[in-house]
């Protein structure tokens, strides 16, 4: 009786040990398990920081691609601007000449006229000279 008791608290202290063994075999799997899930959580945030930061680097330079855009742009508007008034400037002045052109003809006209005129009266005034002499 002896003996079987012996042999009971061996057996019990085997399963003891065996139970504390997987348990501490159970600990050890638990134990990587929550290594690599945290391992993997770290390289997905190490990943997630890396793209927010490339993001971040490409809406910069975005940025700048869009104001020096918006800088072309109003050198654009203001060019166009000038070459409007250039343009109105120049045909303001075309019509002006033009307006001038036209007087001058009228006063060209004019004088041909008082020419012919005088010519008429030299021939008149030649012609009394010629019957006096």
């Amino acid at each position: 009786e002896l003996a079987k008791e012996r042999q009971r608290s061996a057996d019990a202290a085997a399963s003891s040990q065996q139970q504390q063994r997987v348990m501490e075999t159970s600990a050890q799997q638990q134990q990587r398990v929550v290594e690599q899930q945290r391992s993997l959580m770290e390289t997905r945030v190490r990943r997630a920081e890396e793209e927010r930061d490339e993001a971040a680097r490409r809406g910069k330079e975005l940025a700048a691609k869009l104001e020096a855009a918006g800088d072309e742009v109003a050198g654009l508007r203001e060019a166009v601007q000038q070459g409007r008034e250039e343009r109105e400037e120049v045909e303001g002045k075309g019509k002006g000449d033009r307006e001038r052109v036209q007087e001058l003809s009228g006063e060209s006209e004019a004088l041909r006229t008082k020419v012919e005129e005088l010519k008429e009266e030299v021939v008149k005034v030649g012609g009394a000279c010629a019957r006096r002499a």
